[in-house]
């Protein structure tokens, strides 16, 4: 699947820079290809979830969930290419970013967090109604991302599919007791550099809740007022999300496991 998904961005990135008439079907074959590595990635994932130590992990859920998103989303992909309509897009970028990578972060996250962190979840008990919460927003939210503005069944969904995800968001972070932790963790960060890895986590967080606002709740804010959606909103949520949110995550989480792995600290902290 590795290098199956390598070729499909190679070729996507190529077809686009290149030109026609090679943009197509380079367009078509990479997203054949992203499919089918995400289809591997996902059966394994799931068949090594079954496989496991029987549990009720919470993060197993959510690790699932994200593994299947990001096979829908490789399917949009493909179907962007074949119909030769980048308006798939808004689809496919809604299930990537909400569905797979965010669905994935709160899974990992459920399982290291706590751990690396110190943060005591709370209300167990709420977790799965949560879970199903958010997928329930995510499916609302990819069915409403269609861009028809005089159809009211996609802004019925669009609308729904903001008020879940924005609250089952809310209900996760308290649920995972994160900012309970937040000032006596940045006081470690100030005195030992090798701890400011949480920065990462907490900042990443303010960018969810950024991306959640100008994404879903600037939708919902524009059903209620009847207002014209904004584009630039739009695009800057969806920039929250990928660069605000998912990368600083990824940041943070490896600037914590790296030196775990190798056994040597992080060569410059202050960097």
């Amino acid at each position: 699947s590795f290098w199956l998904q390598l070729a499909g961005v190679v070729g996507i990135a190529c077809g686009f820079f290149v030109g026609e008439p090679f943009t197509r079907p380079l367009w078509i074959t990479g997203s054949a290809c992203l499919l089918i590595a995400a289809a591997l990635f996902c059966a394994v994932t799931l068949r090594t979830l079954a496989s496991g130590v029987p549990g009720r992990e919470l993060f197993r859920r959510w690790v699932a969930a994200g593994a299947c998103w990001l096979a829908i989303s490789s399917a949009l992909a493909l179907t962007a290419a074949a119909a030769d309509d980048v308006t798939w897009h808004r689809v496919l970028w809604t299930a990537a970013l909400s569905g797979f990578i965010s669905s994935w972060i709160f899974g990992v996250g459920r399982r290291i967090l706590p751990i690396f962190l110190g943060c005591q979840p709370r209300w167990a008990a709420l977790e799965p109604a949560v879970f199903v919460t958010y997928q329930l927003g995510v499916v609302a939210s990819v069915v409403g991302a269609w861009p028809l503005a005089d159809s009211t069944i996609l802004n019925v969904m669009r609308g729904a599919g903001a008020i879940l995800l924005v609250s089952s968001v809310a209900a996760y972070t308290a649920c995972l007791g994160l900012f309970a932790r937040i000032a006596p963790l940045f006081g470690c960060a100030v005195r030992n550099p090798q701890d400011g890895w949480q920065r990462y986590v907490f900042a990443a967080w303010g960018w969810l809740f950024v991306g959640l606002a100008l994404g879903p709740g600037w939708t919902f804010a524009r059903l209620l007022t009847g207002g014209n959606e904004s584009l630039l909103l739009v695009d800057f949520g969806r920039h929250a999300m990928a660069f605000g949110f998912a990368a600083q995550m990824v940041l943070g989480v490896a600037s914590r496991v790296v030196p775990n792995f190798t056994g040597k600290a992080l060569w410059s902290p202050g960097a």
